[in-house]
């Protein structure tokens, strides 16, 4: 370990007696996640709450995340309840396996390539430097998500662009690692989208074939 690494790994050892965890603490412990980020792997539950009915959607799974390059990166997502589904993002297409209908649905990432990418990277290997060029960064409370203690981190787009997709997004980040338990992606008319994260593991060896759609014969495809 090198001696920025030791140095950073004392700081953060000795933080908490200090008393709470600033934004600035959090988001340089962020940032040094960030540069080391290569993969992810992690179980997941998903909740899509439609506020005008009251209602929640939750999905479970697992994912996988490789950065490919610089700024890309390969994503597979395997959901397993209520229904099977599988999603890649391979930086050039979006694909959709439901297998039930044995169907692909393939949509071409085109202009919408660095939204997607952003989404799935927010709070993994995101560096501080675009983080702030994003969003405006505030901090929340401590909170426990998943059994581990969370600083809670409040994101406002500053875009146009990015606020066409959401109002706003929440980060509940682990102090010792600098990842997110959690997400939140607030859309209009009340309605949002949350992501918790457990059993996650950074760098795990992945393979670009481990990313790939798994796709038995004489599956449909349909181009949207």
């Amino acid at each position: 370990m090198k001696f920025p690494q030791i140095a950073l790994a004392l700081y953060w050892a000795a933080g908490p007696a200090a008393g709470a965890v600033s934004l600035e603490q959090i988001l340089a412990r962020m940032d040094a996640a960030a540069r080391g980020f290569q993969a992810m792997t992690a179980d997941i539950r998903k909740v899509q709450h439609t506020h005008v009915i009251n209602a929640d959607d939750e999905e479970e799974g697992r994912v996988m995340v490789k950065r490919s390059g610089k700024k890309g990166l390969r994503m597979l997502t395997e959901l397993t309840k209520p229904d099977e589904k599988a999603v890649a993002f391979d930086g050039a297409r979006l694909e959709l396996f439901y297998p039930k209908l044995n169907k692909v649905d393939v949509y071409d990432a085109g202009r919408g390539k660095g939204l997607v990418e952003q989404f799935f990277l927010l709070g993994f290997g995101m560096p501080r430097a675009d983080l702030e060029r994003d969003y405006a960064v505030t901090l929340g409370g401590e909170e426990t998500v998943a059994g581990q203690t969370a600083v809670r981190l409040e994101l406002i787009p500053k875009s146009a662009e990015l606020k066409k997709h959401i109002r706003k997004a929440e980060l509940w980040i682990v102090p010792s690692s600098g990842n997110p338990v959690q997400q939140k992606f607030h859309q209009s008319g009340g309605d949002y989208h949350l992501v918790m994260y457990t059993n996650l593991k950074i760098n795990p060896a992945l393979t670009d074939q481990m990313l790939r759609l798994k796709l038995p014969k004489g599956v449909e495809r349909t181009r949207r």
